[in-house]
């Protein structure tokens, strides 16, 4: 499984309102360009991936305010991070790449949700898939 600390990763602090700048990240560097509605991410010499941003209410105290997040290119999500794999040739949301985190791959290692609520619903959740596949006729051994 690929992990989220192998990719290069293009957060919305690191890109500007407009401009251009220069982005390394995971030890590959990119040209940057950067407009009000999308991100052109350059790769040598040539346009590389262009990205688009999506303007989402701020729900400070500020009035009319916004922040920039990114659209996935491949699903349509709002992200406020893009992941490129060690050999891809595009960014892409963690979901539409798989990845997880390294802590993740320890042995034994068992996230547990955080409120009693949620405990119980994945402990359902759970119990559901085991009665699934074993049917109450036979009983389970």
């Amino acid at each position: 499984m690929l992990t989220v600390e192998q990719c290069a990763k293009l957060t919305v602090s690191d890109v500007p309102y407009k401009g251009k700048t220069r982005l390394v990240s995971g030890g590959r560097g990119f040209g940057i360009t950067a407009s009000p509605k999308a991100v052109g991410v350059v790769s040598g010499r040539k346009l590389a991936q262009r990205i688009e941003r999506v303007k989402l209410p701020y729900g400070g105290n500020a009035p009319g305010g916004f922040v920039l997040w990114f659209r996935c290119p491949t699903c349509g999500r709002k992200t406020p991070t893009l992941y490129l794999p060690p050999r891809g040739d595009g960014f892409a949301c963690q979901k539409c790449l798989r990845l997880g985190y390294a802590a993740w791959k320890r042995n034994g290692y068992y996230r547990w949700p955080k409120g009693a609520e949620a405990w119980l619903k994945q402990f359902v959740r759970r119990a559901e898939e085991v009665l699934k596949r074993c049917p109450r006729k036979n009983g389970c051994q």
